[in-house]
């Protein structure tokens, strides 16, 4: 009899212990997903300044091209050697307010930037806008720089040049 209750002593002992570990594993699982508290949803895609801009070069270009807002900057470029420099990855964490794309081939032709005030003012804004600009001359593809409300559909025109 004292081998039986051994035996039984043991299996509840290994039981036990099997579950803590099942707990600690499904623990350390809860602890790599973010605090989902920190995030809220985002009102709105855009500004309503880009709103009103975007309505604007849809009725002047939408038939030919298509237009992308908020276009993250990773999704039109990348580093030339992509796993080996995570710092030049990083740096393409930067939006551009329009993308015109060829709409035949989805090649990029053009950018614009709607401009507020921290343009001309911040720093960091300033730095970022020279390293797009950048960017876009590296590739050919023109970027144009809109004040942020000053503009209209005539305005677009004359300084939107897409003969592609």
């Amino acid at each position: 009899m004292n081998i039986f209750v051994l035996a039984i002593v043991g299996f509840v002992i290994f039981k036990i212990l099997s579950n803590l570990s099942g707990q600690s594993n499904q623990n350390q699982e809860k602890e790599n997903i973010p605090e989902l508290s920190e995030y809220k949803l985002r009102r709105s895609l855009m500004t309503s300044n880009e709103r009103i801009f975007f309505e604007t070069l849809k009725k002047t270009y939408g038939s030919k091209y298509d237009i992308y807002p908020q276009m993250h900057l990773g999704a039109i470029f990348e580093p030339v050697e992509r796993w080996k420099n995570w710092g030049q990855l990083s740096r393409l964490n930067k939006k551009v307010d329009f993308l015109i794309y060829n709409r035949q081939f989805q090649t990029p032709i053009l950018g614009i930037e709607l401009d507020d005030r921290s343009h001309s003012t911040n720093d960091k804004t300033i730095q970022r806008d020279k390293f797009v600009e950048a960017l876009f001359a590296s590739h050919q593809i023109p970027l144009v720089r809109f004040n942020n409300g000053s503009y209209n559909q005539e305005d677009l025109e004359k300084r939107i040049n897409l003969s592609h």
